[in-house]
């Protein structure tokens, strides 16, 4: 008798270990499966969708791609991040999606907001999206050329390769013609999101296929793309031009005349107050005035007007004047440019050298 309960208790444990054992398989069997690209099982909407999961280059293991094609109903890319718990926690402003197997299919659950399960097979990425492959700047790097759509805009942009700037600058020149035309100026982040100087939306990029996509997700724009090119330099060339322009006020040169301000074609100039300590302007913090292109020419080519309002006590009592002189763009080099308030050659008040 106790020879086959002995028996019994081992066939007992063999099970238990052999089912612990198929259990720990099934479970590594599901993380694996989970893994891969996925397409949606299209239904009722007609949206088509497809879904990544790792197997990114240049991405973590758990990263997800998520890419609804043209004529779906958000179509587009979306990034996120797979928790151990089978969970999509995305990067843009997407309900979490749980996740979990159904046989050979995926159930894909956002679990509120009215939304219904929708089911996956496993499948090929298309590329409409991009590449399953970490879009950085280096990716983005050189000269795009709009591709033009119905607005007739034509618009270069150059990401990094700028002489006397950082790999992540950017420079757009919206040619002459355009609604906006000008150049822009800005600096591509790490998430490739374009932060420019001027007062321009944020601008998103990201690859799809060979095509840059720049959306600026605001304002009712839509999406435009671009293709490789070249920079006509109708905005100038590719090189930091930069026109500082830094002005120092020595108080004690104008005996009862008071200096009130300078303007540069009316943009009010930072003066920097010199004294013993302080005997010349400079470039640094807000002291300067970043000169823009002239709005202004003649056949000597773009010229500023610069102005210095005065005021003092005359025989017919108190006054305010403003002296105008014309500045021409080749006057000044580029960089930082320093000057003082004085009287000039033909008794006005003007910008002379320290």
């Amino acid at each position: 008798m106790k020879r086959i309960f002995n028996t019994l208790a081992l066939v007992s444990m063999l099970f238990y270990f052999n089912s612990c054992e198929d259990l720990m398989e099934d479970s590594e069997e599901d993380s694996v499966a989970i893994e891969g690209v996925w397409v949606r099982i299209i239904g009722a909407s007609g949206d088509r969708t497809e879904l990544a999961i790792g197997g990114i280059d240049g991405e973590p293991a758990n990263r997800v791609y998520m890419c609804e094609l043209k004529g779906s109903t958000a179509a587009g890319f979306y990034k996120g991040i797979l928790t151990s718990g089978n969970v999509i926690v995305w990067d843009d402003n997407l309900p979490d999606t749980y996740l979990s197997l159904d046989g050979s299919e995926l159930e894909f659950d956002y679990k509120c907001c009215g939304a219904i399960p929708t089911y996956y097979k496993k499948g090929a990425w298309s590329g409409e999206c991009g590449s399953l492959k970490a879009q950085t700047t280096t990716t983005m790097a050189g000269v795009w050329v709009r591709i033009i759509g119905a607005s007739g805009d034509k618009t270069e942009l150059a990401i990094g390769g700028i002489e006397g700037e950082p790999t992540n600058r950017v420079y757009m020149c919206e040619l002459k013609g355009s609604t906006a035309a000008g150049l822009y100026k800005g600096t591509l982040n790490s998430d490739n999101v374009i932060v420019w100087d001027d007062n321009l939306p944020n601008t998103y990029l990201r690859m799809k296929g060979s095509e840059l996509e720049f959306d600026y997700k605001c304002c009712g724009a839509l999406a435009t793309y671009y293709k490789k090119g070249t920079w006509t330099a109708e905005c100038g060339p590719l090189k930091n031009t930069t026109i500082k322009l830094a002005v120092g006020l020595k108080n004690s040169d104008f005996g009862d005349v008071t200096i009130k301000n300078v303007t540069v074609d009316g943009k009010g100039l930072p003066l920097t107050i010199l004294n013993s300590t302080t005997t010349a302007p400079d470039c640094s913090s807000n002291s300067f005035l970043a000169l823009p292109k002239p709005a202004h020419s003649n056949s000597n080519g773009g010229y500023y007007t610069i102005g210095v309002t005065y005021s003092g006590q005359g025989i017919d009592g108190s006054y305010t004047r403003t002296d105008y002189m014309t500045w021409y763009e080749y006057y000044f080099k580029t960089g930082c440019n320093t000057y003082k308030v004085g009287m000039n050659a033909l008794g006005k008040y003007d910008l002379v050298p320290l």
